[in-house]
């Protein structure tokens, strides 16, 4: 049979060692990941963390500031818009402003 441990060094993405439930992410200085298995892991405990896998539920609207253009923003799983209210545009989570506006990406499904 196939340890716990084992299917977690099986994960080589940071979004596959998450769905495990059971697994961390630790990082090196450089920022190399590699799954590991936790073994007193608290049922609902996030082990990775968002920045590397921002996918998650518990990160909703976080990760936004990953995406670099309009319309990777708009259409981020987390739920982001793109800001250009400093006049330097960047990636933010939506909360209660606005969304992307369709001048900046017309590729949205709202924008037809």
């Amino acid at each position: 049979t196939t340890t716990t441990s084992v299917i977690c060094e099986l994960a080589t993405t940071a979004c596959e060692c998450a769905s495990l439930g059971v697994c961390g992410w630790p990082t090196d200085s450089n920022g190399n990941g590699v799954c590991r298995y936790i073994p007193d892991a608290i049922p609902g405990m996030q082990l990775v963390e968002c920045a590397w896998c921002a996918a998650q539920e518990l990160c909703e609207g976080q990760g936004c500031n990953l995406e670099k253009d309009p319309c990777s923003c708009a259409s981020a799983w987390q739920g982001c818009r793109w800001s250009t209210e400093s006049g330097v545009g960047f990636c933010e989570p939506l909360g209660t402003d606005p969304p992307t506006g369709c001048n900046l990406c017309p590729s949205q499904d709202r924008c037809a």
